[in-house]
């Protein structure tokens, strides 16, 4: 005798627009960076996406701490890397960040991004 399939956990679906509607200050935005941050998430746990936005600023990472991949949604966003390598992203760019990468974050222009951040 067999045991049942479980049945797959629920799909979980959301509208860019309502989360955008629904996003709240993000408690992670370090000390001392100018400018608002906020998110709203779609899933949480081992796996996590969602939306995040920040208005214009500059900072740096020396240890970025997870793996990320991200949609621009609008705005523009310059990201250089340690060694030098600049990378402008706007509306429509995919873009990847490794855990450990070190470099500086520009929000040239208010910018929002779809994340998701990889166990």
């Amino acid at each position: 005798m067999t045991s049942p399939t479980p049945d797959p956990p629920p799909s979980t679906v959301d509208n860019v627009s309502a989360m955008l509607a629904r996003m709240a200050a993000d408690p992670e935005k370090p000390e001392g960076v100018a400018g608002e941050w906020h998110y709203t998430p779609l899933v949480e746990g081992a796996l996590m996406a969602g939306v995040w936005s920040a208005s214009a600023a500059t900072w740096d990472e020396t240890d970025y701490p997870v793996e990320e991949v991200m949609v621009m949604v609008e705005g523009h966003l310059r990201l250089t890397d340690a060694g030098g390598a600049v990378h402008d992203l706007r509306r429509g760019d995919m873009f990847h960040l490794p855990r450990g990468r070190a470099g500086r974050w520009e929000v040239v222009e208010d910018m929002k991004k779809i994340y998701t951040i990889l166990p």
